[in-house]
């Protein structure tokens, strides 16, 4: 044997590295092999049948009911002393094996007494039951999902003995949980049960729970949590999420209390608390919720600081307008300074702002400077201009992603950013990876793609072109090419795209002043323009007027394998 294979740790390294069935081929190798390749073989089991094939005899036996003996359950314990993780995700009907293995088990011991990890998975919910005799003090990781269609349940919320009976041995079998997540839906008389089951859940480090309208108990629970690093409050089984219209359910959450009596020793936090008072989720690093307003979210982030807060996703019911924007990105500018990632979308598509957002409406957000992907998602349009987005790059030079609605909803296309605004980007942010925008590509209103007129900035040891960034995907919107525009077109994408960018681009079906395959052959003819391109893929996508839900928009992407950047002058 290479003595590269007597270090154990580099083995076991090695063997989680293999398929399953070269693992059980390295535990026949030898004694010193077999153990640690059993261990990562078993370590985690997603078929609870194919473990369960241990028990019946090695060899077949003719005639008769086959019954476990001893040799056999010695041989069951063997292995499912090795599981460390349970990845249940099956609608296949195993309550019968479960329950025989439980019969024979003894009572005082547990199934897979080293199991630290579970999720279960399943569309029935009467099968939630079979989850609690996996349950221990030693699991860690705790996650249950019930997928119910809207047609097994109606217009009612599942309120299954089943999902009770899980819910409430949360706490008095797996106490020590650091993650707790439930993708299930819960009525709205439950939130009160679930806050008790969190505040007395004290090693809890993360958490993922079912929205409902009133969280102020849950949240209170929760604040109290000094090592909690992960919030979702937005979580549903899928007829918790829309209604029969199509918008919002009325699960999204609307209030989130005052925080000030319900705070520890119950003392406002607008009142002078001190500071063992005002750290509540103070070691927060993500955070998500469904709201039905932005302005539900103020009073959370405005009066308490998140300093360790990387990330925040928001999805919103689009009742809003742009002064609520306002007023949410300067509650977190002002609280998170360590802020990363922010998210804001939307899920309705009956209700459209009729409205347009400015660099004054999210300005304040460009304070937070760690920023490196930003995503905003919303019914408005962004009338922003080309040196908006130079304050923007400037603003967040580690910027990753940048997504300002590519694809506004109803007719507003404001023409003002051109392609020099991804210009600038890639030269102001070089990480930069995914652009989105709605872009005017008129070659004719687009300014010369020059350095020399990029804005004067102090950088250590000047301007290096090779600092470029490399991006992943760019989205141009709706914006179709003029006639005689394609070559020029060509030209300025050549200039910013990289060797492996995937350009997007979207032709609106709603414009009937031009014939659709007029527009598509001039796209067809700045692709072909290319000495190589590859076609990814291209689909039909939804968009929405400004009264009704239509399909009125094409995306096409494609892919270029030559980078014209450092050829073209």
């Amino acid at each position: 044997m290479h003595a590269l294979f007597q270090i154990s740790e580099l083995r076991r390294l090695i063997f989680e590295y293999l398929e399953r069935e070269e693992q059980v081929c390295c535990a026949q190798v030898c004694r010193a092999w077999s153990k640690e390749a059993l261990d990562t073989a078993w370590c985690k089991v997603d078929n609870l049948s194919q473990l369960a094939n241990v028990l019946p005899p090695v060899k077949k036996r003719k005639g008769g009911k086959i019954r476990i003996s001893q040799k056999a359950w010695r041989r069951w314990t063997k292995y499912s002393n090795r599981v460390r993780i349970l990845y249940h995700q099956t609608d296949d009907d195993c309550s019968s094996l479960l329950q025989t293995i439980q019969i024979i088990k003894s009572l005082s011991s547990h199934i897979f007494p080293r199991l630290h990890t579970i999720h279960w998975e399943t569309s029935k919910n009467a099968e939630l039951y079979d989850v609690i005799m996996f349950m221990h003090d030693q699991v860690k990781h705790f996650t249950i999902s019930c997928n119910i269609s809207q047609e097994e349940v109606g217009d009612q919320l599942p309120r299954n003995d089943a999902t009770q009976a899980v819910v409430e041995a949360i706490l008095t079998r797996v106490p020590f949980l650091n993650t707790l997540k439930l993708d299930i839906a819960l009525p709205s008389e439950w939130a009160p049960c679930i806050a008790h089951i969190l505040k007395n859940l004290h090693c809890l480090k993360s958490v993922q729970i079912p929205s409902f309208e009133d969280m102020s108990h849950i949240l209170s629970s929760l604040s109290i949590r000094s090592g909690l690093k992960s919030l979702e409050l937005c979580r549903y089984a899928q007829p918790a999420l829309f209604d029969a219209s199509g918008g919002v359910a009325q699960r999204a959450l609307v209030n989130i209390g005052t925080f000030g009596p319900w705070l520890r020793g119950g003392t406002s936090i607008c009142s002078g608390a001190s500071d063992v008072e005002n750290d509540a989720f103070s070691s927060l690093e993500y955070f998500s919720a469904l709201v039905r307003k932005y302005s539900t979210m103020n009073t959370f982030f405005q009066h308490r600081e998140f300093h360790h807060l990387r990330s925040i996703k928001l999805h919103v019911s689009p009742v809003d307008d742009s002064k609520s924007v306002q007023k949410l990105f300067r509650a977190i500018s002002g609280n998170c300074p360590s802020l990363e990632k922010l998210i804001l979308g939307w899920y309705s598509h009956r209700v459209v702002q009729d409205d347009a957002l400015v660099l004054g409406d999210i300005h304040d957000i460009l304070s937070c400077k760690k920023i490196k992907e930003f995503e905003f998602s919303a019914p408005f349009s962004f009338d922003l201009s080309d040196k908006d987005v130079e304050q923007i790059a400037l603003a967040w030079p580690q910027l990753r992603k940048l997504d300002l609605c590519p694809y506004p909803v109803g007719r507003q296309h404001f023409q003002k950013l051109s392609l020099w605004a991804v210009y600038l980007l890639i030269h102001l942010c070089p990480g930069l990876k995914d652009v989105s925008l709605c872009i005017n590509t008129r070659a004719s209103e687009t300014p010369a793609l020059k350095t020399s007129s990029l804005p004067i900035r102090i950088v250590p040891g000047g301007y290096r072109p090779q600092n470029l960034a490399e991006l992943d995907s760019l989205v141009v919107g709706y914006f179709d090419l003029q006639p005689d525009d394609e070559f020029e077109v060509d030209t300025l994408l050549s200039r910013i795209c990289g060797p492996e960018c995937q350009l997007e681009y979207g032709i609106d079906l709603g414009n009937e002043d031009e014939d659709y395959d007029i527009r598509e052959d001039r796209w067809e003819r700045v692709k072909s323009s290319y000495l190589r391109h590859d076609i990814n893929h291209w689909e039909m996508v939804k968009s929405y007027s400004l009264d009704h839900y239509e399909e009125n928009c094409l995306l096409f992407y494609f892919s270029e394998e030559m980078d014209f950047r450092n050829f073209l002058i």
